[in-house]
């Protein structure tokens, strides 16, 4: 596996060089784009649930994407002013007091709060190309699948904004190929790593529950033995619950 780490960076510069034209260009859409209708409750989620310890704010959604995101909010100077006299129920409410309904500077709290989203879509994009390099041993490959990627409108639509859209994508995405790669390589710690993945897209997004049928059925496909696919399964699972 190291090998194959080391030889990938061989594809770095040209990889390199579309992510950050990419990441650039999300940039530039987070700081000019205003909110869009979810990402006010979004932020305010990430903020409450990290400053008060309230986790049963805004519990439609799963936490791990906001605790991402309140990396960089807490970097700002944020005032909570009166948001939560309405108490900790109304998420959209709160999110448009604490963006709008104060002195705190809107756009640099949504610009801070999409940061941890680019970086999971720079993520995305670096794990397609080596993971399609590690399957087809190919540069050419690689190089177009990163670029299928980067220019796939749905992904550039969310790679910017402070949702769990992104998030559960990408968790998605490497639990399926890292418990592939594992099973497939007979590699235990990428077995493990998908099951962590996974544990990742539960706590991002209620769909990320998918997976719990999507990746015996990947297992079962790689392997065609039920057995080893199984035992796969059960190991990414105890993975995904540990981290849990």
């Amino acid at each position: 596996m190291i090998n194959e780490v080391m030889a990938f960076v061989k594809l770095r510069w040209i990889a390199l060089l579309i992510i950050l034209i990419v990441v650039g260009a999300e940039g530039f859409s987070a700081w000019n784009d205003s909110a869009t209708e979810d990402e006010p409750a979004h932020i305010a989620a990430s903020i409450i649930r990290t400053r008060f310890g309230l986790v049963d704010f805004y519990p439609e959604q799963p936490p791990l994407p906001g605790l991402l995101a309140a990396i960089p909010l807490h970097l700002l100077p944020i005032d909570i002013g009166g948001a939560m006299r309405f108490g900790v129920s109304d998420a959209w409410l709160v999110g448009k007091i604490l963006l709008y309904g104060t002195d705190n500077n809107a756009d640099a709290m949504i610009f801070a709060a999409r940061c941890s989203t680019i970086a999971l879509f720079a993520l995305l994009l670096a794990s397609v190309c080596f993971f399609t390099w590690r399957a087809t041993n190919s540069r050419i490959a690689a190089i177009a699948a990163l670029i299928l990627t980067a220019s796939c409108p749905n992904l550039l639509a969310h790679g910017h904004l402070a949702t769990s859209d992104l998030a559960v994508t990408v968790f998605s995405y490497l639990a399926v190929m890292c418990l592939v790669s594992g099973v497939t390589g007979n590699h235990v710690s990428l077995a493990v790593c998908g099951g962590a993945f996974a544990g990742c897209a539960f706590v991002s997004k209620v769909s990320g529950l998918f997976l719990v049928v999507a990746l015996p059925v990947v297992a079962l496909i790689a392997l065609r033995r039920i057995l080893p696919a199984v035992r796969a399964c059960l190991l990414a699972s105890g993975a995904a619950l540990v981290f849990i």
